[in-house]
């Protein structure tokens, strides 16, 4: 398993207006917005938190989404950080979910989804 998904595919348009209206759709709230977009989704007591990352440079497209765990769930053998593409048992709800809210705002784009 990677460390991030990553999803690079081209569109024309600026995926900021679909961007945002997704973030507020799956409460995904914004951390950094410096050329990259980085929004985050849990507290990350208990529960792995949900990163995806978004630039546009032109009509090229870079996304990366992960899951960053907690120190309890480390101590449970995860991964402090985990991609969100399918296989494997572990963190498998949480990266369910994820890839289900990204592959939604993809197709809206354009792109590739996650498997």
């Amino acid at each position: 398993m990677d460390d991030r998904t990553v999803v690079e595919f081209t569109c024309e348009k600026k995926i900021w207006p679909a961007v945002d209206e997704w973030a507020e759709r799956t409460k995904m709230g914004l951390v950094q917005r410096n050329g990259t977009r980085h929004y985050r989704k849990g507290r990350g007591f208990m529960n792995a938190r949900t990163n995806v990352a978004f630039s546009q440079d032109g009509d090229a497209v870079h996304v990366e989404a992960w899951l960053e765990s907690t120190g309890f769930l480390q101590r449970l053998r995860v991964p402090p950080v985990m991609g969100i593409g399918s296989g494997g048992m572990k963190l498998s709800l949480p990266r369910k979910d994820a890839r289900k809210g990204l592959n939604k705002l993809l197709e809206e784009l354009g792109g590739p989804t996650v498997e």
